[in-house]
């Protein structure tokens, strides 16, 4: 940092991806928000200024507030760089100037970089508590180890956590034959992808008959002499829900476990009308109300009355499953579904400004 002026160009010091979005920011104590400024990348290698562009200014954080942390910001973007290499950012607003610290440009750079890190760290927080589930009614425990402990802490693997770790993990192991792919990492990633799918196949025993699951939250019981963990099966996270229909398949996909291709289908048979009428969202409306106590949380329903809902993240998490169980099984009535969905989707979006 420049100390006489009190200003730091800020890059992604991890580096950028050849052909990805590339922005930096430039961080001031001194209110310049009126002064332009321009930046240059400038190669390391070869010493010469290969790119050049206008700053863009846009304010502070709690700007002109009594929490206003004294700081202006500029933003820089080189996107269209993309040539491999060792650069740094210059940046000029006449008399004030500033340079970054060095950064690497190169092909799929932040996946090599941080995969085998985040691997590390999936396999450190992964949950082999043998007693991690207490059944409410009686007191005892039971084997529900599996997954990964949320957030890192020694807490419950939560669906909505653990379904965001099994689409990253699925994505990564269908992009193993990429030639970006780390060397080595296939089976690290799909010793990950089994470790969580045996604790979804865990959390399968719940309501299956209905085809209904949980969102994730609440506590063991009984529910007709089947241990299974409490929870309405709509409101908080149900997009997380509903992708499950898409997860299992790929699950099925990777592992060739049927179970988790019937789980599937039978979750769409269960919400396939559901999620074209807003019935979930009418549900949690009705059950929780505006502003209403349930549990000992208050819960605030975003919508104004039921069946008059936009609902694109719940329907595209669904239309996943659709395309996915077509793929798989080639029925006609997936395809139909999707398609009802897509239309659904593009009519909603043709109401938002």
């Amino acid at each position: 940092m420049n100390k006489q002026s009190q200003l730091e160009v800020l890059v992604n010091q991890v580096g950028y991806d050849l052909y990805g979005s590339k922005e930096f920011v430039v961080q001031a104590s001194q209110n310049s928000g009126h002064k332009k400024g321009k930046f240059y990348i400038r190669n390391l290698f070869t010493g010469k200024r290969v790119y050049s562009g206008e700053l863009e200014y846009f304010g502070g954080v709690y700007e002109n507030t009594s929490d206003d942390w004294g700081f202006r910001y500029w933003r820089g973007e080189f996107s269209s760089l993309q040539e491999p290499g060792k650069y740094s950012v210059e940046v000029d607003f006449g008399r004030v100037k500033g340079c970054s610290y060095s950064f690497r440009v190169d092909q799929s750079l932040l996946f090599k970089r941080t995969i085998s890190v985040s691997l590390s760290y999936l396999k450190a927080i992964r949950n082999r508590n043998l007693n991690n589930g207490i059944l409410e009614d009686d007191g005892k425990f039971y084997d529900c180890n599996g997954g990964w402990y949320e957030m890192g802490t020694f807490g419950s693997t939560f669906m909505r956590d653990a379904s965001l770790t099994m689409w990253a993990l699925i994505n990564l192991y269908q992009r193993r034959t990429c030639e970006e792919t780390v060397a080595g990492l296939s089976q690290s990633i799909l010793d990950e992808i089994v470790w969580g799918a045996k604790w979804w196949k865990k959390i399968m025993i719940h309501y299956p008959q209905s085809g209904q699951i949980i969102a994730g939250m609440g506590g063991w019981h009984k529910d007709n002499g089947v241990l299974t963990w409490y929870d309405p099966p709509y409101g908080l996270h149900q997009h997380r829900v509903l992708l499950s229909v898409f997860l299992y398949a790929k699950l099925y996909q990777i592992l060739g476990d049927s179970s988790f291709i019937d789980r599937a289908k039978l979750m769409w048979d269960h919400y396939k009308d559901w999620i074209l009428t807003d019935k979930i969202f009418s549900l949690y409306h009705d059950r929780h109300g505006k502003n209403q106590q349930d549990y000992g949380v208050s819960y605030y329903a975003s919508w104004a009355e039921p069946e008059k809902n936009y609902t694109k993240v719940d329907d595209a998490a669904f239309l996943f499953g659709d395309i996915e169980l077509y793929k798989i099984t080639g029925e006609e009535k997936y395809r139909k579904h999707g398609e009802a969905i897509a239309k659904r989707l593009l009519d909603e979006a043709q109401g938002i400004e």
